[in-house]
């Protein structure tokens, strides 16, 4: 699993506010926020196609590279059998897909839920 610090969300190609309905990389081409941090950590474009979180991923490849916090057991721990998204998963991508909220808003958000667990993201573009 990672041990990124940083990593980079580029606009024109990033998928939010359509209420909960994106995946890491979605057919139009569009990465939600996750799936850039995905990519960031050495997962290719056709590992996180059609993947809607990181707990699919993690079922799909056993070559799970994200942070191990995003996914747990289901009792909130990273170690034993992988159940679920983490609830810090489950938050960011709240934030993200969230119909109600503005630009500015979902980029602060989700810029302190990545800092929760230790991670810089920029949005550029």
């Amino acid at each position: 699993m990672s041990e990124i610090k940083e990593f980079k969300v580029w606009r024109p190609g990033w998928v939010r506010g359509n209420g909960m309905d994106s995946s890491l990389l979605g057919r139009d081409g569009k990465k939600c926020c996750l799936g850039f941090l995905a990519i960031a950590c050495g997962h290719t474009d056709e590992e996180i196609f059609d993947t809607a979180s990181p707990f699919e991923l993690f079922n799909k490849d056993k070559r799970f590279l994200m942070p191990g916090c995003l996914v747990d057991d289901g009792n909130g721990n990273e170690e034993g059998v992988i159940t679920c998204d983490s609830s810090t998963c489950l938050n960011i991508m709240e934030i993200n897909d969230d119909v109600s909220i503005s630009e500015v808003e979902r980029e602060e958000l989700l810029t302190k839920g990545f800092e929760l667990i230790g991670i810089k993201v920029t949005f550029e573009g």
